[in-house]
């Protein structure tokens, strides 16, 4: 599972790096102060802030887990480590340090 994200984001970095048009952003980085991120990123592609985007961000903003999208985004960054034993980490980090990527470094997957 490992080896398969780490392929789909080493994809992902070189597509976007084909493209500087292109705007990108983490799933991590959207879930700090979500409201005021993607008011950013509206405005950087060209839509229009709302109410009902606003409304969709805070009725999502609460604990849910599985396969539904119900979250705490402040919960999210780094959640990975509350849920994975050292050894999952350490398997997680060996097969990630095969990779070369311009957002991950292996300080940031410390356990």
């Amino acid at each position: 599972m490992v080896w398969q994200i780490a392929v789909l984001n080493l994809g992902l970095e070189e597509a976007a790096a084909r493209h500087p048009e292109w705007t990108v952003r983490t799933h991590e980085d959207l879930c700090v102060d979500p409201m005021a991120k993607f008011q950013v990123l509206y405005r950087e592609l060209g839509l229009t802030w709302n109410a009902q985007a606003e409304q969709y961000l805070t009725s999502n903003d609460r604990p849910g887990e599985g396969f539904p999208t119900q979250r705490v985004a402040s919960d999210q960054p780094d959640a990975w480590r509350r849920r994975l034993t050292p050894g999952q980490i350490e398997t997680m980090r060996g097969v990630l340090s095969e990779f070369s990527f311009s957002t991950w470094t292996r300080a940031e997957l410390a356990p």
